[in-house]
């Protein structure tokens, strides 16, 4: 097929995913997904939270290429999906795991380059605020933080961890983090930590959509993040504590055991995360 650009071709994204970027060039030009992947001769029609190129040669970048006007080069420089069918540029920019779900792009960065359409991003566990804009980015609100200084000032922690740690390793302490934390918020059962929760969740805007008493995880999650980090920390620098269950001294009642592991609360882990 004689492949011609088309008549809007659309810079991509960085770290945008494979779907996101050629629905945007399909909605930009006013034609289906499957006249895009009809061009680029693949017979899979994309989801934007699509990021799977195994079906891509070098052939199908070269087309998309065509299709947009842009270099191959720029397009696998941005795309990490495509990283893979270019040595040289897999080589000098490592593709982030595929593992991490992509998120929304934060919208005030995407209207500042003149994007107004929806646009997922492929990001790191700790890529949760924009530095920019002070917006929260995991989720679909993208809440404000100008009132929540301490959620801005955890993410300077997590990325801090992250240069310090391996980053798979620092990913899976913020899960299990995570995990405690969100069950000590359900269980309601240390009063300190509730007050400030709760503290937070009122300075969140409205949703007209939620439960007042029970909030989406993703506003769980934002509330929540400060003593995340906090716990995350104890569990990436002490990998062998043990965090408990329900509040506790780690006195006589929780010795350290001779393997050196401290049994530590919840609520000991996360005072620094005011």
């Amino acid at each position: 097929m004689n492949i011609r650009a088309l008549p809007i071709g659309l810079p991509p994204v960085n770290q945008e995913t494979l779907g996101s970027y050629l629905h945007r060039i399909a909605d930009a030009n006013h034609i289906t997904i499957a006249a895009i992947a009809q061009i680029l001769g693949t017979s899979r029609r994309y989801r934007r939270t699509d990021d799977d190129p195994t079906i891509w040669t070098t052939n199908t970048v070269t087309a998309l290429a065509t299709l947009t006007g842009r270099s191959a080069n720029t397009l696998t420089r941005a795309l990490p999906a495509l990283r893979p069918l270019a040595t040289a540029a897999a080589a000098a920019t490592p593709s982030r795991p595929t593992a991490i779900p992509p998120r929304v792009a934060c919208r005030h960065c995407m209207a500042s380059k003149g994007i107004h359409g929806l646009v997922l991003q492929r990001a790191a566990s700790h890529e949760r605020v924009c530095p920019r804009h002070q917006r929260w980015l995991h989720g679909p609100e993208q809440h404000a933080l100008h009132t929540l200084p301490e959620i801005r000032q955890a993410n300077l922690r997590h990325r801090r961890l992250i240069c310090r740690y391996d980053t798979a390793a620092g990913d899976a302490a913020y899960a299990q983090a995570l995990q405690l934390v969100h069950e000590r918020f359900i269980a309601a059962d240390q009063p300190d930590l509730q007050h400030r929760w709760t503290q937070r969740l009122g300075l969140l805007r409205r949703d007209p959509h939620g439960d007042p008493y029970r909030p989406s995880l993703q506003r769980l999650e934002l509330v929540t993040y400060p003593e995340t980090v906090s716990l995350t920390k104890h569990l990436t620098s002490t990998p062998c504590t043990k965090v408990a269950d329900l509040p506790g001294e780690p006195s006589a009642t929780h010795p350290p055991s001779k393997t050196g592991c401290t049994l530590l609360s919840i609520d000991e882990c996360c005072q620094d995360g005011r």
